[in-house]
């Protein structure tokens, strides 16, 4: 397919006037006056070029579609943490969300345990759909982040029962126990298997991030201490009191995934989010992305999120990186999806008009080459 004379927006450069060469499923060529081969081409007259979207925080597919996690659900204690845990094996491909997702331009999802789970597991990257392939080819990557919880979310139902652990000390000290393979619960050691230490070993040697949801300040502190103890690349997910934190964050350039400003804001982990906190982050140069966290809010809204954060200030530029390119370097698969470049995968949405406005309309959506819908 050859995409003729758009608004073409890379999410890496300006924005410029021009073609668009999908071959192979993947980016051939961009730039102005490109020739079709044997491609059919489309003519854009103008409208507006932009990469799929990536949410970098949900639990599509692991939850039925309109449920919401509740708080007070009870953990069993043996699950608190998790290492070997894989959501790729959780799954349920046939979520009526997975199809919303790419209808409203989310073209790849990273699926992680729920938001309860002190160290949940492997979370996969998925595109949220491929033309005539089966459910495994739209798996990116099985192993993308390690994912686990710091705070009230999840230590309030160990609260309830009285397990360990019961404050944020404790959970501080189960997370760094099970990222080193050890083992302060039990007398006796533990049985450390093979797998467990392969996929703790991929962390040490920062093959993969780890990825820790937290909202409140003395949350992000520790998980930011607890990454430079055990010199591990960090994605704080989910953060919300962050303002005060700035200048050590600036220091770090740990990327940040915000909550969406459509969520209640009315819980105990979101009392402190103010709207226009995001601006703040951009005049400080810190990278950051948008997530729906789905089920908390609707993959679908996800395009709607960003429009929220410009009118509060964020820079349309901002916003799109935010969407794209920033989740996708996150996570080190930059290289495949997040901007339009050669040689990445031809995920491409083409919008009526500007891509930040919300009442734009989405008219194409590409996965991997295949014009979907």
């Amino acid at each position: 397919m050859l995409l003729k004379d758009g608004l073409i927006y890379t999410a890496e450069d300006a924005p410029f006037r021009g073609d668009l060469l999908i071959r192979d499923g993947k980016i051939a060529a961009l730039g102005q006056n490109l020739a079709a081969g044997n491609e059919e081409m489309l003519d854009l007259k103008g409208k507006s070029v932009v990469p799929g979207f990536v949410d970098i925080s949900t639990n599509l597919g692991l939850m039925d579609a309109g449920h919401r996690l509740s708080e007070g659900m009870g953990v069993p204690p043996s699950d608190k943490y998790q290492a070997t845990a894989k959501m790729i094996n959780g799954i349920n491909w046939r979520d009526e969300y997975f199809e919303k997702a790419w209808k409203n331009g989310v073209t790849t999802v990273v699926v992680n345990s729920p938001y309860n789970r002190p160290l949940g597991g492997q979370s996969c990257a998925l595109k949220t759909a491929l033309a005539g392939t089966n459910p495994e080819d739209r798996v990116i990557s099985a192993y993308a982040d390690m994912h686990g919880t710091m705070g009230n979310r999840a230590k309030n139902d160990y609260d309830k029962v009285r397990f360990s652990p019961l404050s944020r000390m404790g959970l501080a000290r189960g997370l760094r126990d099970a990222l080193t393979l050890q083992d302060s619960e039990h007398s006796q050691p533990r049985q450390i298997s093979q797998a467990e230490r392969s996929v703790i070993e991929a962390l040490q040697k920062k093959q993969v991030p780890l990825k820790l949801t937290a909202a409140q300040e003395q949350d992000i502190l520790s998980a930011l201490d607890l990454a430079e103890e055990l010199d591990l690349s960090l994605i704080l997910d989910g953060v919300v009191e962050y303002p005060s934190l700035v200048e050590r964050l600036k220091k770090k350039g740990t990327p940040l995934v915000l909550t969406s400003l459509l969520e209640d804001g009315s819980f105990e982990y979101l009392l402190n989010r103010r709207d226009n906190h995001a601006a703040l982050l951009e005049k400080e140069g810190i990278p950051f992305c948008l997530s729906t966290h789905h089920p908390d809010i609707s993959v679908e809204l996800f395009h709607l999120s960003a429009c929220l954060f410009v009118r509060e200030g964020v820079s349309e530029r901002a916003a799109l990186e935010a969407m794209t390119i920033n989740p996708a370097r996150a996570l080190g698969l930059d290289g495949r999806i997040g901007s339009l470049k050669e040689g990445k995968d031809g995920d491409i949405l083409i919008f009526d008009g500007n891509p930040l406005h919300s009442l734009s309309a989405l008219e194409y959506v590409f996965v991997n080459g295949e014009r979907m819908g």
